[in-house]
């Protein structure tokens, strides 16, 4: 699909989603045990370990291992080489109403901050880069959110703003819709609507695969509200009236989960996830 360039970053560089809870367990839980199953999708109980994944033209494989904690959070997140040689390490702290991701790409930390078990706001550092999130509802869905981006040029200066509305229908994903002003560029200046087509996969893994398919790193911790229900197989993009089309298809072992994701785009090299489970 239309990558946005707010989720342009390293394929896995901050990631969790975690076992879901009852919507009145959330209201108590601040510190990252998220809201994310209460559209009735049961969570199966084996968690992901490792995805590989690559594009349609480059042999290159990107690793990724996930360690998770004593209440099945994420708590480290590896990127690896095929060799084995650590590229980039992410560490996620969470304290009440509160997390907190390392990586060793930046010194600086970003905080996502929480009220009654959803983000409200999440302050995310990239290399020479920060992006100030601001997250609405609707019900138990995140409806819009609102991205501010800013250079460090001797001092942070705003580059620009993305506004990103979603509609949500029966608690699946219908429309994602993008819009990009730059303060400084009118040719970076974007307007992207996106309609989802389904098919009959839950998104049931622990990990959240609309955080991979988006390529949108905020549904990352389960925290953005409910988790969409049905896997899409097909979302149309369209871009000042050129349409582009990406598919999905998914492979699926005996025990009812998903092994690998594949993505195919009109215009973009689309990945394969392989995925892993212990």
């Amino acid at each position: 699909m239309k990558k946005f360039y707010f989720a342009l970053m390293a394929l896995f560089c901050a990631t969790a989603l975690f076992t879901g809870c009852s919507d009145d367990d959330d209201d108590e839980k601040g510190n990252g045990q998220g809201s994310g199953n209460g559209s009735g999708v049961e969570i199966l109980s084996k968690k992901i370990v490792k995805i590989i994944s690559h594009n349609e033209t480059e042999s290159e494989k990107f690793i990724t291992l996930f360690q998770y904690d004593a209440n099945n959070r994420l708590s480290k997140m590896t990127d690896i080489e095929e060799d084995g040689t650590e590229t980039e390490v992410t560490d996620i702290i969470y304290e009440d109403n509160k997390i907190t991701i390392t990586t060793t790409s930046t010194e600086n930390k970003s905080v996502i901050q929480l009220q009654d078990g959803k983000a409200v706001s999440f302050i995310e550092y990239r290399e020479g880069e920060r992006i100030d999130f601001v997250y609405n509802y609707s019900g138990k869905y995140l409806s819009n959110y609102t991205a501010k981006y800013f250079r460090e040029r001797n001092s942070w200066r705003e580059e620009g703003v993305a506004n990103v509305v979603y509609t949500v229908k029966d608690a699946n994903l219908e429309e994602m819709s993008y819009v990009y002003t730059s303060h400084y560029d009118e040719d970076a200046n974007e307007k992207v609507s996106n309609k989802f087509e389904l098919g009959v996969l839950d998104n049931n893994t622990n990990l959240n695969l609309y955080s991979f398919i988006l390529d949108d790193n905020t549904f990352l911790f389960d925290v953005v509200g409910d988790r969409f229900k049905k896997l899409p197989v097909k979302i149309i993009s369209t871009d000042e009236g050129k349409e582009d089309i990406t598919t999905y298809t998914y492979e699926v072992d005996k025990d009812g989960y998903i092994t690998k994701i594949i993505e195919k785009m009109d215009n973009e090299d689309g990945y394969t996830f392989e995925i892993t489970y212990e």
